[in-house]
């Protein structure tokens, strides 16, 4: 990785592209998410599903969600895809949760969205609108008002955790002394303002049409299937953290399971990809093999061009043939 004007990117092939991180805000005290729980009841996707497809379908990879310490939560979305920061305290509000957030990732991205659990209904298509603008701070917009997700640049994450005022967020954007874009996008999702059961029923069938996608899960096979997009995950937080324990703790795995997801990779590769240092309650430290580096950034590569490729023909098949209809 690089750093170029402060903004962050990866080389992927022959491209050199931004890497994108977003932060998805989960208190547990809100009262507009408690209202949208209560209005999906079991019959809809959960609303945390849907922030991260929001994001995936846009091409940001790196999610982090940030919660108190909710099993439930992390084991429904463990399959999702996202890294799971916990935070002791339940009843931490959004701000905390936020920097934490952007703690994880100001070293790692040059750019990062936040978005609160409250707001899932927005679309990838406002996702991509920002993501084409440079300014540090942008805003999104519907008929004027202010809502989410905002995305902040490398620049300013610093200042952003330097904040000590009780304002929030808010206050600290406002005390970086620019003015943010504020990005007019017409998508009523990134207000989320459903009074009824009937308007909230009307943003959920807007949004099921959104996001329904083809779901596409490799792995790699030999005698038996031993390494895929979970293995992968694993093997990323554990270069990362040092510490298998924590690695576990990130992607909402159990400690056991890990390891016997990496023994099962290192025999159907024939060679190790971790190497563990033992000692200490935390269970000792441990490093990935420069060839389970190698190996996690082309399985990336390469299930990044599948699902590339797996869009492209879905548009092609499904959506311009008009069987699926995904609205703008």
């Amino acid at each position: 990785m690089k750093q170029i004007a402060n903004d962050r990117y990866y080389k992927n092939g022959d491209r050199t592209e931004m890497e994108y991180g977003a932060v998805i805000a989960i208190t547990g005290t809100s009262g507009k998410a408690a209202r949208i729980r209560e209005m999906s009841g079991e019959n809809f996707l959960g609303i945390e599903e849907r922030i991260i497809q929001n994001f995936r379908l846009a091409g940001v990879n790196e999610i982090a969600v940030v919660a108190g310490p909710q099993k439930k939560l992390v084991r429904r979305l463990q399959n999702h895809g996202a890294v799971f920061l916990r935070e002791k305290d339940p009843d931490a509000e959004m701000f905390k949760l936020v920097r934490k957030g952007l703690e994880y990732f100001k070293d790692r991205c040059g750019r990062i969205f936040i978005c609160p659990e409250s707001v899932p209904f927005f679309t990838e298509q406002t996702v991509r609108l920002m993501m084409e603008r440079t300014e540090d701070v942008v805003i999104c917009c519907s008929g004027g008002k202010k809502g989410h997700p905002v995305m902040l640049g490398s620049g300013v994450v610093d200042r952003i955790l330097s904040y000590q005022g009780e304002e929030g967020l808010s206050g600290a954007i406002a005390a970086l002394g620019t003015e943010p874009l504020l990005l007019e996008t017409g998508d009523e999702g990134t207000i989320s303002e459903a009074a009824t059961k009937e308007e909230f029923a009307a943003l959920v069938r807007r949004h099921d049409a959104v996001i329904l996608r083809p779901e596409i899960r490799i792995s790699f096979s030999g005698k038996q299937s031993f390494f895929d997009g979970e293995s992968a995950a694993l093997l990323q937080q554990i270069d990362r953290c040092g510490n298998v324990r924590e690695a576990c703790e990130k992607i909402g795995i159990s400690y056991s399971k890990a390891w016997g997801m990496i023994r099962l990779a290192e025999e159907g590769l024939g060679g190790k990809i971790v190497e563990r240092r033992a000692g200490g309650k935390d269970g000792g430290g441990a490093s990935i093999t420069e060839r389970g580096r190698k190996l996690t950034d082309l399985y990336q590569r390469y299930e990044k061009a599948v699902r590339d490729f797996s869009e492209d023909k879905y548009r092609e098949i499904f959506l311009e043939s008009g069987f699926f209809h995904r609205e703008k």
